[in-house]
């Protein structure tokens, strides 16, 4: 358990990987050997799922059907085979609502093992689709955040006109859906939950489920700085407040495409 500041000034107690939210980006090769040793310091029981990783059952992070929950104190090692290429996630599968919404969670990322095998990208990014319960009285998340962070305080995407760029956006969210915009230009969905889609379908808004993942390219057509946000406006405040939204101050799930020449 860490603070943790999804905007300046704003503090929560984040439950965490390794200190950070999300946690660390766990990139692998197809055909790797995989080991990962889980130590609890938590003040309850956890485990890790690899959400649409292939794995062996024992490995699956399930408590009381594939595995004894890890106790505070305890550790637990997972290992497999990184199957088919993609981006998958992994979170904890105990006490789910609060440990993953807390910040428990992070991108898995297997590249092929042969890299001509897939579309080149001048730039990669990741970007995980979250938010924390800081302020409200129900259940609500007030700071919506990409990578753990808040609108002004989220990091920015940054490309040269001309370049590539693939974003891989997972929702890890545990209740609610999100409809990520892109202005000033079109993007095209190249694969979904880990495979290539056979047509990639050109949009500039891809609703995203909970638990989904979307690999999203566009090509920096414009320079400029440009919104990627979400559509759903209550999403795109922070701490709840209509009031400053309506004076033109944004925050949530937001991101800035800047565009150089």
């Amino acid at each position: 358990m860490h603070a943790w500041s999804p905007l300046k000034g704003v503090l929560t107690t984040a439950w965490t990987y390794n200190g950070q939210v999300p946690g660390p980006v766990i990139r692998v090769t197809e055909g790797d050997r995989v080991r990962i040793t889980l130590v609890n310091k938590l003040p309850e029981p956890t485990t890790i799922h690899w959400h649409g990783l292939h794995v062996p059952n024992a490995m699956d992070g399930v408590p009381g059907l594939t595995q004894d929950a890890v106790q505070p104190g305890e550790s637990y090692t997972y290992e497999f085979v990184a199957g088919h290429p993609g981006t998958y996630m992994y979170h904890s599968h105990y006490d789910d609502m609060k440990q993953i919404g807390s910040g428990m969670y992070g991108a898995f990322i297997i590249d092929p093992k042969d890299p001509m095998s897939e579309p080149h990208y001048d730039h990669d990014y990741t970007m995980m689709i979250g938010g924390f319960q800081v302020n409200a009285a129900d259940e609500e998340k007030d700071y919506w955040t990409l990578n753990g962070r808040s609108y002004p305080d989220t990091p920015p995407i940054e490309a040269k006109k001309g370049e590539t760029v693939r974003i891989r956006l997972l929702n890890i969210d545990t209740t609610d859906v999100h409809t990520m915009h892109l202005h000033g230009m079109d993007f095209r969905v190249v694969a979904k939950d880990g495979h290539p889609v056979p047509q990639p379908q050109t949009m500039n808004t891809v609703l995203i489920g909970p638990g989904e993942t979307y690999d999203i390219a566009f090509t920096a057509e414009s320079a400029g700085t440009w919104m990627f946000h979400c559509h759903i406006l209550d999403h795109t405040m922070n701490g709840g407040d209509l009031a400053r939204m309506a004076h033109g101050e944004m925050g949530g799930l937001i991101t800035l495409i800047k565009i150089t020449e």
